[in-house]
């Protein structure tokens, strides 16, 4: 029997390789891999973190799918986070959206500007 009470965090895996979880600023946009979506409710959370003296701005638009070949999008998450001289190494910000919407799958599209990294993540 699970627990209810327990959220699950789940990775949201980039590129062909399937291995990584955060994507630099520089490459602009990125889709996650679809994985299969959980029957309860859930969330999408998106990080972003800023380095030096810099400002991060970045998103997650969440997609949802039946079949795996036509996405269309639910949800969208912004995040900013600002590192100022002094602020030390690095600044972290995140945003993230709850899900109602039952379908059979999900992917990310993960974008950011700035010097730094923007992750998401799934949990239900």
């Amino acid at each position: 029997m699970s627990d209810r009470a327990t959220v699950k965090r789940q990775s949201l895996d980039f590129g062909t390789t399937g291995t990584s979880t955060v994507v630099p600023t520089a490459t602009g946009t990125n889709t996650s891999n679809p994985i299969a979506l959980p029957r309860d409710d859930y969330t999408v959370q998106v990080t972003v973190t800023a380095t030096g003296t810099s400002i991060v701005g970045g998103q997650v638009v969440w997609q949802a799918s039946n079949d795996g070949a036509a996405w269309f999008p639910l949800a969208t998450a912004i995040a900013t986070a600002i590192c100022a001289a002094g602020a030390g190494t690095s600044t972290a910000q995140g945003a993230g959206v709850a899900l109602t919407s039952k379908y059979a799958y999900g992917r990310g599209i993960v974008s950011g500007t700035g010097t730094g990294n923007v992750s998401a993540f799934m949990g239900s």
